[in-house]
């Protein structure tokens, strides 16, 4: 996923930003039900686990989203909607978009 987000941020102009939308997980272990159709897929379930970013298979929670961004390079990173606050009313929440910013002119071999 670090790969990835490299080779994103290094295809953006300064100050470019991107922006993805994916599935979020509200509470780190939490099952969600979007995951059941994916399970079948090697590209879903056998993924290179990282203990700050990407502890288990499976879709991310906001702030695991929010540090890869960051350990990517990006700044301004913002996850929307607050997540955070609305699985405290209706915990079965689970799309968002991720966005950060390429602040610098080129991405340096961040990791």
């Amino acid at each position: 996923m670090l790969f990835s987000l490299n080779q994103a941020r290094s295809a953006l102009v300064a100050n470019g930003s991107l922006v993805i939308g994916e599935c979020i997980r509200p509470y780190v272990n939490q099952p969600i039900y979007p995951e059941l159709m994916f399970q079948i897929l090697e590209s879903f379930a056998e993924v290179q686990l990282d203990p700050e970013m990407r502890p288990n298979p499976g879709f991310l929670t906001a702030d695991q989203w929010h540090r890869a961004f960051t350990r990517a390079g990006f700044d301004q990173v913002k996850v929307a909607p607050d997540i955070d606050r609305i699985r405290e009313i209706y915990p079965h929440f689970f799309a968002g978009a991720i966005c950060g910013q390429n602040t610098v002119g080129k991405p340096s071999d961040v990791h």
